[in-house]
């Protein structure tokens, strides 16, 4: 062990500890989701032969009930057919699980009473 000497005017050493870490523990992301008001996802990610749609918003929507719509082509029209009703737990989540992936660049959307609507695209 080394040790530096205290140049002030007294005698006293300080011990020079070597090998030592610092570290900081972060918070797990769950965690971090629970508590951020500002959360306004709607997530797409496809699991074997079919996909999930994650809806992740603050929970100011705790327990909301809204409508997962997929947007397509009918006749050469634009339109958003729905693919569930569905309900945001306490937390203002939701899952849905759809049994075919969906083809790249396929736009859903979240629709609720009183918010904005939420987008997502397959990718």
């Amino acid at each position: 062990m080394q040790y530096l000497h205290d140049q002030r005017e007294t005698d006293k050493y300080l011990a020079v500890v070597s090998n030592s870490v610092t570290f900081t523990v972060k918070e797990s992301s769950q965690e971090r989701f629970k508590r951020n008001s500002l959360r306004n996802w709607l997530i797409y990610e496809q699991v074997g032969q079919g996909y999930e749609v994650r809806v992740n918003l603050s929970a100011n929507y705790a327990n909301a009930e809204a409508e997962l719509q997929l947007r397509t082509y009918i006749q050469g029209r634009l339109v958003y057919l729905k693919l569930a009703d569905i309900k945001l737990d306490v937390n203002g989540d939701a899952i849905y699980k759809g049994e075919k992936a969906l083809l790249d660049g396929t736009r859903i959307r979240l629709v609720m009473s009183g918010s904005n609507i939420k987008f997502g695209t397959a990718a």
